[in-house]
């Protein structure tokens, strides 16, 4: 018998399968070149996805990296207050306040970048050789 090295931070569970189950994960384990065990987890992460982060933790990342690159002229308290707002809304209204938010940030930001790439591209060359 051989050892399979296990990682320490893993979950072990052991499960009881009704008949005939171990062979159809078997082939279908076999079928995506992959190990039984590796199904299984596939298989349920279908069925049981890691959460994602809510509306209002991605608005609060994307406030904290404006702030942080200095692209909005805010103060961390400004920040605060703007989320305190937001999260005081019911959750569908504030889910679309933020979403808007974020469209209109995103379209600044292309605006601004085409802006740069428009001035970058006006400015004569200084290495022109000659």
């Amino acid at each position: 018998m051989s050892t399979i090295p296990t990682n320490r931070e893993s979950d072990r569970f052991m499960l009881r399968l009704p008949d005939g189950m171990r062979d159809r994960i078997k082939a279908a384990a076999e079928a995506n070149n992959r190990s039984m065990n590796a199904e299984i987890v596939a298989t349920l992460e279908k069925e049981y996805p890691a959460p994602r982060d809510s509306y209002r933790d991605i608005l609060s990342k994307m406030l904290d990296f404006l702030l942080e690159e200095g692209l909005v002229p805010r103060t961390e308290a400004e920040k605060n207050e703007l989320l305190a707002e937001i999260y005081a809304l019911p959750e569908g209204v504030g889910e679309d306040v933020a979403k808007r938010l974020f469209v209109e940030v995103l379209d600044d930001l292309s605006e601004k970048l085409a802006d740069y790439r428009g001035r970058d591209a006006s400015q004569p060359s200084s290495d022109k050789t000659k």
